[in-house]
């Protein structure tokens, strides 16, 4: 138990810690590369510039929040952990692994860096924060949950998304083009000015979105519901988007 210590710059590469409470610790630029944290509990913890690169982390708990500001996940695997309304501004997640991971309520940005990274079973930014995120070119092989998303001018560009929910999602100017988009619901999101140019949608769920000026030149629609969508979109079917206009 390391509760409320100062571990600032301290080294544990390839260290193993497992059931340990860390609550409020900080290890600002610590080194952890190669560690193994498992069942570990990090509320209100700071790792602000640590490196936890080829890391394995399972089980983490940051109820309370954590900031990870500019923190190195490269190529780390991240397992079952629930990281809540915690801060990852910057950090670089290249080529890491997530399974069932939850970032509910989690701050994000467009220097985050996901290149690379692999998505299975259910992965959550529900209520995240995250204006600008890009997440262009990944494949999320589970399930993706970003309902109430605050996600304006995030990047989905040749993104492959096979379940996924961003009901009430915060989606202006995002970028869905090249995507291919399965079994997703956008259900009363915010997509106005969003591009789906030359994307691939099959049941897509678009019922009570605003889509003024989104715009879905080339897409490939195979199957999608615009029912009381609102706004006037650009490239839909003739009768969908004079529907939607006269309810703009």
């Amino acid at each position: 138990i390391l509760t409320d210590a100062a571990a600032s710059g301290a080294s544990f590469v390839g260290a193993t810690l497992k059931n340990t409470e860390l609550g409020g610790v900080v290890l600002e630029k610590a080194k952890l590369t190669r560690a193994t944290l498992d069942s570990v509990s990090m509320r209100k913890s700071r790792l602000d510039g640590a490196q936890l690169d080829q890391a394995s982390l399972r089980y983490i708990d940051t109820t309370d929040g954590a900031s990870f500001v500019g923190v190195d996940f490269t190529e780390a695997g991240i397992e079952w952990c629930k990281f809540l309304a915690s801060d990852f501004r910057a950090a670089r997640f290249e080529g890491a692994r997530f399974r069932d991971v939850a970032f509910e309520r989690c701050t994000f940005d467009s220097r985050t860096v996901f290149t690379g990274a692999t998505f299975d079973g259910e992965v959550e930014i529900s209520r995240a924060m995250a204006d600008g995120l890009n997440l262009a070119g990944l494949n999320f092989l589970g399930k993706l949950l970003a309902n109430r998303a605050k996600l304006a001018g995030a990047s989905f560009r040749g993104t492959a998304i096979s379940n996924g929910e961003l009901k009430e999602a915060i989606l202006p100017r995002a970028n869905f083009s090249g995507a291919a988009l399965s079994k997703v619901e956008f259900t009363g999101a915010q997509l106005q000015g969003a591009t789906f140019r030359g994307a691939t949608l099959d049941a897509v769920n678009f019922a009570e979105c605003d889509l003024d000026g989104a715009d879905f030149t080339g897409a490939t629609i195979v199957s999608a519901e615009f029912g009381n969508a609102r706004g006037r979109a650009i490239g839909l079917p003739a009768g969908v988007s004079k529907s939607m206009a006269t309810r703009g």
